[in-house]
């Protein structure tokens, strides 16, 4: 059997049944896609290359989910292209994440695919106690690295304004692109603010009700409000 069916073998048991078990079986089948998808970031950057690992892993989470084998593309080459683009922004993008030590770094990428695990799962955002479960780790570990990411992710002089909404949210097509180039993190905000997949928009008058919405994500309104600005920065680049 080709790699390429093979690759189709392992999708369809993740699509058919997707679980950690399933999840991780087609990860490691494709893992050369992967490297080789990465391989030209990393050379000469600053950042870990755990941290492209991470949002490798991230990012292929999202193309395996969202592969449509009907439109002749192979999986391998979909994954190549989206994870390639994914990783050739870090540079720029991500630059402060460099700030995470590097002993909690490799961590990040295994509490990303328990979060969209457990959101598949629980049908909502998980608390730090369910994430600390199922990746075996203290709940202190967790929050401490949620408390990072946020920190590193977000710039904090993106907009001078207090409050920027997203604008035109209802052209579809652009919805759909940026939603997939959000993290876990920024795809809840972005689902409670717009009251996509199944989630409610929460929301005072016009604007986003941020205690509901943090109370929701076990986090601050402040830490919900830094969340949506980068949100609306990559919406804003489209």
């Amino acid at each position: 059997m080709s790699r390429k069916n093979d690759d189709m073998a392992f999708w369809e048991a993740f699509n058919k049944n997707p679980n950690k078990k399933t999840f991780n079986e087609l990860y490691n089948q494709m893992r050369p896609a992967l490297v080789f998808a990465m391989r030209k970031a990393k050379i000469n950057s600053n950042l870990p290359p755990s941290v492209f690992d991470i949002e490798g892993a991230n990012q292929f989470y999202k193309s395996v989910t969202t592969f449509d084998p009907n439109r002749g593309t192979a999986l391998a080459t979909k994954v190549i292209a989206d994870v390639g683009n994914k990783v050739n922004r870090l540079n720029t993008d991500y630059q402060n994440i460099g700030k995470i030590t590097e002993s909690r770094s490799y961590m990040i990428g295994p509490m990303i695919r328990a979060t969209a695990y457990l959101q598949d799962r629980l049908g909502r955002e998980p608390s730090p106690t369910e994430l600390a479960d199922e990746m075996g780790v203290p709940v202190k570990t967790v929050t401490t690295l949620q408390k990072e990411m946020r920190q590193d992710l977000i710039s904090e002089d993106v907009f001078e304004s207090e409050y920027v909404d997203l604008e035109d949210v209802e052209d579809t097509q652009k919805s759909v692109e940026v939603y997939y180039e959000l993290n876990p993190i920024e795809q809840t905000v972005f689902d409670y603010v717009t009251g996509s997949h199944g989630k409610p928009e929460l929301r005072i008058g016009a604007k986003p009700d941020w205690n509901a919405i943090a109370q929701k994500m076990h986090t601050t309104p402040e830490d919900v409000k830094n969340i949506h600005k980068r949100v609306v920065k990559v919406w804003n680049r489209r």
